[in-house]
Order: structure tokens, then sequence, then C-alpha cells
């Protein structure tokens, strides 16, 4: 994490030397920023409704009695 790159006006690509904390982020996801593509994913992924986890057999050990 010693460089940064980013794009900006007029087709330019910017190398930023940081000269700060040297020590690697134990997530490095955390470091960058959601696009909205992503953003629209994370939220339709809390819509849908998850498929069962319990298998067949377990599943009857809690219906029988």
């Amino acid at each position: 994490m010693r460089y940064l790159y980013s794009i900006g006006p007029g087709n330019g690509i910017y190398k930023w030397a940081f000269y700060g904390d040297k020590e690697m982020p134990l997530d490095m996801l955390e470091q960058y920023e959601k696009l909205p593509d992503d953003i629209a994913r994370e939220e339709a992924k809390e819509g849908e409704i998850p498929y069962p986890t319990f298998d067949q057999d377990e599943l009857k050990t809690y219906t029988e009695q």
C-alpha cells in the first residue's frame, strides 16, 4: 500500500506516493469504495429468500414426535 493509482480527467492515470502507515491491513476490501453495481448486487441479495439449510433426515427429527 505504498502507491495509490487513480483515474482523472483527460484519460489521466495518476500514481500517488503514500508515506504514512506501512502496515498491511488485515482486510484489504475495507480499503476500497463500493461501486454502484456492487451496492445494487448486495441489496438484491438482501431481498432473496435463502434455500432451506436442513437436509431431509434432519428436518424429520424436528417435525416427527
